[in-house]
């Protein structure tokens, strides 16, 4: 079978002082071995874990000849992250993403950085019944650009934080699987064997992305068909080349791969996968129109400070009628304490710090693009020029983060954040985003300007409550007595909702439900806390039987080790049942008896299907007709 490795991989600068290499020219570290030898410092996290077992992902698919691995792996860490946080399964498009990203054609590649811009600006994803793979997958059946509904808004997109070296990057790479299901990587086509390992030992460029699903850290390094790593342990990922090659499609990546330690690697998964009417819109901003670019950063050692500005005569300016919701920032650094502060575009340097300008202090747990709710909304006096800017401070320095006296910032520098070719005068940035522009410049989502008032109010069919200072709430809520939940964007739920692994039953009017509950002809029960209950119940001395999905049980039930009868109200019964066409004798624990049992002064024969046998002569006993024995 033909198979045509072009799938190129774009490397965009994303930390500081780090330069990508592009993939005519990518070159690999040399590591020290001995910095992975210890592949689970982590003591929260097993030695294994693959999303497979748990069926967070689905089999892998085949790209053919076009060269969009990418597309393939981004559009897989996506599906995953929403099949794990939510147990909905999606199929997304991996077409267009590829086609209609707006920086390389189909066929020309892309990376974690071309897909981060294109979910921030809301162009994807859409499903892809509606906007299906070539076929054949060749370049030459590709169109310039595919059509669709988008179908949510990806507002968090996660990414591996590139500071991190040796063992430090793979436990980083190990969280974000655990915690999101997933997360791609690039790697070089070359050092895939047909047994199903990669291992790059050599300077052989990233040409290639893959998507790693979970890991074995005792993996043999004799597994590796060529030159071998010096330790076992690797990572398992889906290729994209079907089902034919490896594992089902599926390969081992060592964790000493050079490509994969390699800084300038951009691996990317996803969170905070929200609805299309989360805000009214998103505008991009300022200081970088391409890709490539980078931004202008003030640095006074123990923190970045860098500006997502509106600039009259380039940008269109946000809605008359509309408010800033929220901020789309880039981060450079996981674990990092953050300051978000808003300006005129006239202030002066010294003055951009100013304790007034700051709107919230956050927290960034992970590198990539993170949407930041602002606490009260902004409506800018001139909505054609405004600044936001966010300070990142080093992971070291964070317990500065709560002061930031102006006076420190007037003696210090400022100086490119990327030192790729920039334009300080950049044009046709700063406009609604929907088109080609590096989350890098940032985002700013509006929605229209409302006076809320305090407590219940309905918008669009849906109900918020708002707190006294204006903002929504989230999460659980005790509110008036009765439990609500509210999701990330404030809207009250209701119906069946999974929240932390758990289901909960919301009534039409939101209130958490608790207690038995029939649902289109089904019962579960919910305990005193909502979480519908699993397996065994015991209420006031009465065992019930609820299944995997919480359906309570009647009728006979198999539970792998014991057969047992629970009644029409689902309660479990014991002693003698009769059925219709048998009678069968259930322990005092609910278990079907087999065998010979002496009950009620008589003694009775229970075949091996727990039927109660009669009529007939076992073991020297003659059985009546009522099933009671006599000695021979």
């Amino acid at each position: 079978m033909k198979r045509k490795f072009i799938s190129f991989i774009l490397s965009a600068m994303m930390v500081a002082s780090i330069v990508s290499p592009t993939v005519a020219n990518a070159t690999t570290n040399t590591y020290d071995s001995t910095l992975i030898a210890n592949s689970n410092t982590s003591q929260s996290l097993p030695s294994r874990y693959d999303s497979r077992d748990l069926n967070y992902i689905s089999g892998a698919k085949k790209q053919g000849e076009i060269g969009c691995c990418w597309a393939f792996a981004t559009m897989g860490a996506l599906e995953t992250s929403i099949k794990k946080n939510t147990g909905e399964s999606k199929d997304f498009s991996e077409i267009h993403l590829a086609a209609n990203n707006g920086f390389l054609g189909a066929n020309g590649g892309g990376n974690g950085i071309i897909a981060a811009s294109y979910f921030s600006s809301w162009q994807g994803p859409v499903y892809e019944k509606d906007a299906p793979y070539p076929n054949p997958a060749i370049p030459s059946n590709v169109k310039s650009e595919y059509g669709g509904t988008v179908t949510n808004h990806i507002q968090d997109v996660i990414m591996v934080d590139r500071t991190k070296t040796g063992q430090d990057k793979i436990d980083n790479v190990k969280n974000n699987v655990y915690k999101y299901g997933s997360s791609t990587v690039q790697v070089s086509s070359r050092a895939a064997d047909g047994n199903g390992t990669i291992f790059n030992y050599f300077d052989a460029p990233i040409d290639h992305e893959i998507l790693i699903v979970g890991w074995d850290d005792n993996y043999s390094r004799d597994n590796f068909q060529y030159t071998k790593p010096n330790h076992n342990g690797a990572f398992i990922c889906r290729n994209s080349w079907g089902e034919e090659l490896g594992d089902n499609g599926y390969f081992y990546l060592s964790y000493e791969d050079q490509n994969l330690l390699d800084p300038s690697n951009t691996l990317i998964t996803f969170d905070k996968v929200e609805s299309i009417d989360n805000y009214k819109d998103v505008y991009a901003g300022c200081f970088n129109t391409n890709i490539f670019n980078g931004a202008l950063a003030y640095k006074d050692g123990i923190s970045e400070t860098f500006p997502l500005k509106m600039i009259s005569g380039i940008g269109t300016g946000i809605g008359e009628n509309e408010e800033i919701a929220a901020v789309g920032v880039p981060s450079f650094t996981s674990n990092a304490d953050c300051e978000l502060y808003y300006t005129n575009n006239d202030v002066s340097i010294e003055n951009i710090l100013n304790p007034d300008n700051k709107v919230k202090s956050f927290h960034l747990d992970d590198a990539g693009f993170h949407t930041i709710k602002l606490d009260n909304p902004i409506v800018p006096k001139d909505k054609k020029n405004f600044s936001f800017w966010i300070r990142i401070f080093h992971p070291s320095q964070s317990n500065i983060a709560k002061s930031s006296p102006s006076k420190e910032f007037t003696e210090k520098h400022y100086e490119f954040l990327f030192p790729e070719t920039i334009d300080e005068n950049p044009n046709n940035i700063s406009k609604k985003a929907k088109s080609p522009i590096s989350f890098i410049a940032g985002r700013f989502y509006t929605n229209e300007k409302s006076n809320i008032k305090p407590g219940w109010n309905l918008k669009n069919n849906t109900w918020y409550y708002y707190n006294e200072d204006g903002t929504s709430k989230t999460g659980w809520s005790q509110i008036g007595g009765s439990w609500y939940y509210f999701n990330n964007e404030g809207k009250m739920q209701t119906n069946w909702i999974y929240v932390n692994d758990t289901w909960y039953y919301l009534n039409s009017n939101g209130t958490m439900s608790t207690g038995w509950l029939n649902e289109n002809g089904t019962w579960y029960y919910l305990n005193n806390s909502g979480a519908m209950s699993t397996g065994w119940l015991n209420l006031n001395g009465t065992w019930y039987y609820l299944s995997s999905n919480g359906a309570m049980n009647t009728g006979w039930l198999y539970t792998g080790d014991a057969w047992y009868y629970l009644n029409s109200d689902g309660s479990m019964k014991t002693g003698w049942i009769y059925t219709g066409d048998a009678w069968y004798y259930l322990n005092s624990n609910g278990s079907m008896k087999t065998g010979w049992i002496f009950t009620g002064y008589a003694w009775y024969y229970l075949n091996s299907n727990g039927s109660m046998a009669t009529n007939t002569i076992i073991d020297g006993w003659k059985l009546d007709a009522n099933g009671v024995g006599s000695k021979l």
